[in-house]
C-alpha cells in the first residue's frame, strides 16, 4: 500500500508525489514556500498554509483515510480544503460516511468516451 506519504495510497496512485515532484513549478522556488506536496493528516497543516488541494483521495481495503481526512480539516479550520476526484464512499461505518457527505460538490472530472469507441475523449463536467 506503500510507505510514508504514499501510505494507504492505492497502486494506481502511488507514483502521482513523483510526478508532482518532478513537474516544473517555475524558476522562482514555488515548490517548497507557497506551494508544498504532503500527505492526509492533521500534522501536515501549518499556520502559513492558506489552502489545502488533495487530489484523489481514497479509501482502500484494510485502510480508512476518513479519520486522517477529518484530523486534517479539524486542524485546517476556516482554511479551504479542496478534494480533487474522492473516492470516500465505498468502506467506512455511517459517521464515517456522513462526513465524506459533508463536502460540498461543486465540479466532477470523469472521463467521457462514447459507447464502443476504443479511445476515450478527455474531458470534464461541471
Amino acid at each position: 500500500m506503500g510507505e510514508g506519504a504514499l501510505a494507504g495510497m492505492p497502486l494506481q496512485l502511488a507514483g502521482s508525489r513523483k510526478i508532482l515532484e518532478f513537474m516544473d513549478w517555475g524558476e522562482y522556488g514555488a515548490l517548497g514556500t507557497f506551494i508544498k506536496i504532503g500527505s492526509i493528516g492533521g500534522k501536515e497543516v501549518d499556520e502559513e498554509d492558506d489552502i489545502f488541494i488533495l487530489v484523489a483521495p481514497q479509501n482502500a481495503v484494510g485502510n480508512c483515510i476518513i479519520d486522517d481526512l477529518r484530523a486534517m480539516t479539524d486542524a485546517a479550520g476556516p482554511r479551504p480544503v479542496i478534494l480533487i476526484n474522492p473516492r470516500l464512499k465505498t468502506i467506512g461505518r455511517d459517521k464515517r460516511l456522513e462526513y465524506a457527505a459533508s463536502f460540498e460538490n461543486c465540479y466532477f472530472f470523469r472521463l467521457l468516451y462514447y459507447a464502443g469507441t476504443q479511445y476515450p475523449i478527455m474531458g470534464a463536467l461541471r
